[in-house]
């Protein structure tokens, strides 16, 4: 794979003229080994003057996956689904540089799903933020192949006009989707602290082990009584809240979406390349990673910390704008970089990472 492309992302640049919008889109697949999903051929409409909004079509397909019941004669269904989203950035016409990288806002009603697939806009406040696509249809283990997904961008509400040159980049990461039901927190039988002899799981406050099983259930998205009381949620070491969980705090009872894999080095890869100067100093710490070193370890050695990832050999000192990183695992040192190639790291799990406030969403 050439520095250009991205696993799980592609990259679109336009410069609009006449009141259109012209798009030239780059983007390819990748061989990922465990994700391995892939958005590609993407198609980027001209501008709606009345609505101010961009159409955005694209095929995605990836492997392992599913939709069927949890088990025999069950009525709850389960699924995997790949969560996709755009950013931009638009060229800053006093400056001449680029804008930071921003959430696209999208049309909560402006998503289209081809033959076969589901799309689940996800939103905010009323405002979309991406989408989940997966199989309308009970389905074997297997790949799944869907094109000509679609959303609309709400450009012109982010002050994007209909002539401004604009980067987009999408992203797309898999997901799982967990049904709406009941759990319970702890153990059947709480295991006790060697040391003080207290229980060190949640439990039942009050429930005596040798007569019935200890663990809390969690039947509800309601408050949850919490302290010492007898029939309360606790939990050792005095750590007790004392006061009910709330019930606008989530509690895993209402149905969500969970990743289905670790967060890779190629996507940690895609996310420093989407923040800005500062905002990469911030996530990365100061000194910035110099041309060519890791940015764990700051150095030219390879696998420091597990970490694939580096910055651009040829990266320019620049303080007015961002950084440019690849995967490199294997350490090329060749005056092209030969970053992000198949078996530069990008499918390894990422480790080490702790995300910064400076960051951006």
């Amino acid at each position: 794979m050439r520095h250009e492309s991205s696993p799980w992302s592609f990259f679109v640049r336009y410069q609009a003229r006449k009141f259109f919008c012209f798009f030239f889109v780059f983007c390819v697949s990748f061989p990922a080994l465990a994700s391995h999903v892939v958005v590609n051929t993407p198609q980027v409409g001209r501008m709606d003057l009345k609505t101010r909004s961009i159409p955005i079509t694209f095929n995605v397909s990836w492997e392992n996956s599913w939709r069927g019941f949890l088990y025999k004669d069950s009525k709850v269904e389960n699924w995997d689904a790949v969560w996709v989203f755009c950013k931009f950035s638009r060229k800053n016409s006093d400056y001449g540089i680029w804008d930071p990288w921003t959430p696209c806002h999208l049309n909560i009603a402006g998503s289209m799903a081809p033959l076969g697939a589901r799309v689940d806009m996800g939103e905010t406040s009323g405002v979309g933020q991406g989408v989940f696509v997966y199989s309308s249809q009970p389905k074997t283990w297997g790949p799944a192949q869907y094109d000509g997904v679609k959303f609309e961008w709400l450009a012109g509400e982010q002050g994007v006009g209909p002539t401004d040159p604009v980067q987009v980049k999408l992203f797309a990461i898999e997901m799982v989707y967990v049904p709406q039901g009941s759990f319970v927190v702890g153990n059947a039988k709480m295991n006790e602290n060697p040391v003080t002899g207290t229980p060190n799981s949640f439990r039942v406050s009050g429930c005596d082990n040798a007569l019935r099983n200890c663990a809390y259930k969690i039947a509800s998205e309601g408050p949850i009584d919490v302290g010492e009381i007898e029939g309360y949620l606790h939990y050792p070491g005095n750590g007790d809240l004392g006061t009910p969980l709330p019930g606008s705090f989530p509690k895993g009872y209402q149905d969500f979406y969970v990743m289905k894999y670790e967060a890779s080095q190629g996507q940690y890869r895609d996310f420093l390349n989407a923040l800005t100067r500062d905002q990469q100093k911030g996530e990365l710490g100061d000194p910035i990673p110099e041309a060519g070193q890791f940015v764990f370890s700051k150095t030219e050695t390879v696998g420091s910390y597990r970490n694939t990832i580096r910055r651009d050999l040829q990266d320019p000192e620049n303080i007015r704008r961002s950084l440019r990183f690849g995967c490199d695992a294997t350490g090329g040192k060749t005056p092209d970089g030969l970053f992000d190639q198949a078996n530069d790291g990008e499918w390894v799990a990422m480790e080490m990472i702790t995300r910064s406030a400076s960051a951006g969403p």
